[in-house]
């Protein structure tokens, strides 16, 4: 057993409803949001986006250049309205609307990660992610994104900033880190 894993697990099994660590508040621009939610669907269907103007290039090449006045088609018409629906689909889901709508606090239990919303002049938000169904954890510059299910749409940003130091950012990740990995052996 390595020293890190003893470390974590010695300072996490104190007590099972103990809460672990929690960030300070921040806020998350709706521009973000739909950044990293666009970026997740067009990785996914990144093939189909190169496959059909390419195929329709050859075909124009080949065949019949009207292929090119489809495939300019595309380019101006169909994409944009598919980004539209990805955006009014995935961009436009209730929980992203009200993590960009207040101030996000995000707290670490042993078994699931609580998010909560304070608004002002409204009624706060709150919710928790199962640690079981977190899939990954990206440290990234300047948010960290928990992703927790298949959907583009189901991310949580965090800004790194939230985090007192880099060590208790470190352990938050590790901690979930290690969670996905005894998920996934089960």
């Amino acid at each position: 057993m390595d020293r890190r894993y003893s470390l974590v697990h010695s300072f996490f099994n104190q007590s099972a409803r103990k809460m672990l660590l929690t960030t300070s508040r921040f806020r998350i621009i709706p521009d973000t949001y739909i950044r990293r939610i666009m970026k997740r669907w067009v990785s996914r269907h990144a093939a189909i986006l190169a496959i059909l103007p390419a195929l329709l290039i050859v075909l124009a090449l080949t065949v019949n250049p009207l292929f090119l006045v489809v495939a300019l088609m595309l380019a101006v018409v169909t994409v944009p309205a598919i980004m539209m629906l990805v955006y009014c689909n995935y961009g436009l889901m209730p929980r992203i609307v009200m993590m960009t709508a207040g101030d996000v606090g995000v707290t670490l239990f042993p078994d699931r990660i609580d998010i909560d919303v304070e608004r002002e002049e409204a009624p706060g938000y709150s919710f928790s992610i199962p640690l079981s169904e977190v899939r990954e954890i990206t440290p990234g510059d300047p948010y960290d994104i928990i992703v927790n299910g298949p959907r583009p749409g189901d991310i949580v940003l965090i800004d790194h900033r939230a985090f007192p130091d880099r060590e208790t950012r470190i352990r938050f990740h590790n901690y979930i880190f290690d969670n996905i990995q005894v998920n996934s052996h089960s």
